[in-house]
């Protein structure tokens, strides 16, 4: 295991096979995890770095070697993916979305460009899409549309595959799934 997990339900085994399986002490472990880079800390929980719960999203990669996960977005309701662990903030990533499938209900149509898709669609349909990671705290957002249908659940991809300054990390840290919920009825 690379990272402790974003979410409230991790344990402490979880955070010892992250940060040195040979600790067993909350104490000890901030001890070594203070002597590792501080960017391992996700500064959203990391706080006084005296609870457990501190630990939530830590990760044991190398600083500089992009990865991508995905977070729940309150400002949308909607889940995006977000690019982690670089070493500066200012640079230009290249990335793929992909629309993969859609189930429920009554079913959305999916457009990109005011065309409509269907899966499989990749947005440009090349590689050389990009933004920078200084916008939007490194997340990105979905640049399909969706419209119509009802109580359905669309699953985009979103593959990081060009860092100007660091590395990205392989497969499957290079990429994660997106769903885009929608349960209002119509």
């Amino acid at each position: 295991m690379e990272q402790v997990p974003d979410t409230n339900n991790f344990n402490m085994d979880d955070v010892r096979q992250v940060v040195d399986s040979s600790k067993n002490e909350l104490a000890d472990l901030v001890t070594v995890a203070n002597g590792n880079q501080s960017t391992r800390w996700d500064s959203r929980y990391s706080g006084s770095k005296n609870s457990l719960l501190n630990f939530r999203n830590y990760h044991n990669v190398q600083q500089g070697q992009l990865m991508v996960q995905t977070v729940y977005d309150s400002s949308i309701s909607q889940e995006v993916p977000r690019v982690s662990n670089q070493t500066v903030d200012d640079q230009k990533v290249g990335f793929v979305w992909k629309y993969v499938s859609q189930s429920g209900h009554l079913e959305a149509s999916i457009y990109y460009e005011g065309q409509e898709v269907y899966p499989g669609h990749k947005a440009r349909g090349r590689t050389d899409v990009s933004g920078f990671l200084n916008d939007a705290d490194g997340k990105f957002y979905n640049p399909f549309e969706i419209s119509g249908g009802n109580t359905f659940t669309v699953v985009f991809e979103f593959v990081l595959n060009l860092a100007k300054n660091d590395t990205i990390r392989d497969y499957p840290d290079d990429r994660t799934t997106v769903n885009y919920h929608d349960f209002s009825q119509q």
